[in-house]
């Protein structure tokens, strides 16, 4: 699973599988899927075209991670993978500045064209 991560093409489609693995919450899964999810969120930043291909889909990716992030919060304070909270933090960092950039470039974009 860690692997998926960093071979996947970005896509909305992809964007979208992850958005089921995290909701589903298998605690053998879960690190893997939190990492997999910052490297595949780090992924979709080497070029625009993949910025453009997951945009879309972004909001409900970073929706995800927060729901994510506030599970793993409240399930027990002395029991959190401090690894697993880096990740999720990794991603949602990233999915942000993804958002930023591409918002950043397509603003440009538009007044280059103008």
């Amino acid at each position: 699973m860690r692997v998926f991560g960093r071979i996947v093409e970005p896509s909305e489609e992809t964007v979208r599988t992850f958005v089921r693995l995290l909701s589903r919450n298998d605690i053998r899964t879960n690190d893997a899927v939190y990492a997999a999810a910052a490297t595949f969120s780090g992924q979709c930043r080497r070029g625009v075209d993949y910025m453009r291909r997951v945009y879309p889909a972004l909001d409900g990716f970073r929706d995800q991670l927060c729901a994510v992030w506030r599970r793993e919060l409240g399930n027990s304070i002395e029991s959190i993978d401090q690894a697993g909270l880096r990740d999720i933090r990794a991603a949602l960092i990233e999915v942000e500045n993804l958002a930023i950039s591409f918002e950043e470039f397509s603003t440009r974009k538009t007044v280059d064209a103008s």
